[in-house]
């Protein structure tokens, strides 16, 4: 698929070894290295024979990988001496920086070594970016004195993975619950339930679902829209109008369809995503199999049992495709071992969510939900160990 906003510039892309621009995504940490998108400026050449530059304006989005050491510099559990990085700020979406470095061809990305931060986005936009990485920021550094618990509810509620111990990714992964551990529909359908639950107590049932899409869109929009949340999304948003326009016989795989073709519009880079690929195979097995495996189950095992297998059969079997072809291997016990965690975990994420908003009114109870929130997911790993053989 051709790139929309492509590198465009007098200089050509393989002698440049300077960009500035703005932080298109959110960086995403794979290996030693922090990965993002960035929305180009300019870019230059310095020229060491004539200890020159030649600077030319550019546009076009392009990848860059930035050493774990700079972006790292002001997270909380980092030994990074500020003095050697360069700059004392955080590469979020929405910041301006320039990057030094070089082009790498064989990955198409620039490798960066340096980064010196110039400005924050101008505007109202740029000012609301910017509250968010500054709330990311602290909400990293609240959750990081929380210990093993507190990096999973950082992954659950912002997408930051890199807290969270490799023994318990690979233990989760052979358990056949990677999706647990990844921001998706399900946590978006978590989030707006449970909003919803709250915001009928509190505003009643006239201003209950216009707080909640409120509260569901802050939510994608501190997470970041990775290709599941934004699939869920889209979902979410087309349901909601529908019953807004008093439609209510409305096909849920027509509703699919529609944000499949949405989402390939206004994100067509996303499709090689293997986020995108299980995010829609999966909830397409769920409205192709569920019900029709449902009314089997249903003989043999109680009503609310027959459908959670139903539904996690479906999902599961519709992905082995993708899963067996890109990963070598598939996982079926994750059919048996998601119908127990998926609950244990809503109602960890359920005191999670509680005990933030409680330890921001009273600090001194943050203790106290450290130990409850830690020993509450040393028994969750321990059930989550008895699924893998």
């Amino acid at each position: 698929m051709r790139e929309r906003r492509v590198y465009t510039s007098s200089l050509t892309i393989e002698d440049i070894n300077s960009v500035s621009g703005i932080v298109y995504s959110s960086p995403i940490k794979i290996g030693k290295y922090y990965k993002f998108k960035l929305k180009l400026k300019s870019s230059s050449i310095q020229c060491n024979t004539l200890y020159k530059s030649i600077i030319s304006t550019a546009k076009g989005i392009i990848e860059v990988s930035l050493p774990a050491n700079i972006v790292e510099a002001a997270f909380p559990g980092k030994l990074y001496s500020l003095s050697t990085v360069g700059c004392y700020t955080f590469v979020e979406k929405g910041e301006w920086f320039e990057f030094s470095g070089a082009w790498k061809k064989k990955d198409n990305i620039f490798v960066a070594e340096d980064a010196h931060f110039l400005k924050h986005t101008q505007g109202i936009y740029g000012s609301i970016l910017n509250k968010r990485a500054i709330c990311r920021l602290h909400f990293r550094r609240i959750l990081y004195s929380w210990g093993k618990a507190g990096s999973v509810i950082l992954a659950l509620l912002s997408g930051i993975r890199e807290y969270v111990d490799e023994k318990d990714i690979v233990l989760f992964r052979k358990a056949g619950l990677s999706h647990l551990l990844a921001l998706s529909g399900m946590h978006l359908a978590f989030f707006s339930n449970f909003s919803g639950i709250i915001f009928y107590e509190i505003l009643g049932k006239k201003y209950e679902k216009i707080a909640s899409f409120i509260a569901v869109f802050l939510f994608i929009f501190f997470a970041g829209f990775t290709p599941s949340l934004l699939r869920a999304f889209l979902c979410y948003v087309i349901v909601y109008v529908a019953k807004i326009c008093y439609l209510r016989n409305y096909n849920m795989l027509e509703v699919l369809s529609l944000s499949f073709l949405i989402h390939c519009i206004i994100a067509p880079s996303d499709i090689f995503s293997i986020a995108f690929m299980l995010s829609y195979s999966a909830l397409a097995g769920i409205l192709i199999f569920s019900d029709s495996l449902n009314k089997y189950f249903v003989k043999a095992i109680p009503p609310v049992l027959s459908s959670l297998l139903a539904t996690s059969t479906s999902a599961q079997v519709f992905t082995i495709p993708i899963t067996f072809f890109l990963f070598g291997t598939f996982t079926p016990i994750g059919i048996i071992s998601s119908i127990i965690i998926s609950p244990l975990l809503s109602i960890f994420l359920i005191i999670a969510i509680f005990a933030i908003f409680t330890s921001l009114l009273i600090p001194y109870s943050s203790i106290f939900f450290c130990c409850i929130l830690n020993i509450f997911y040393d028994i969750l790993l321990n059930i989550v160990n008895l699924f893998v053989f």
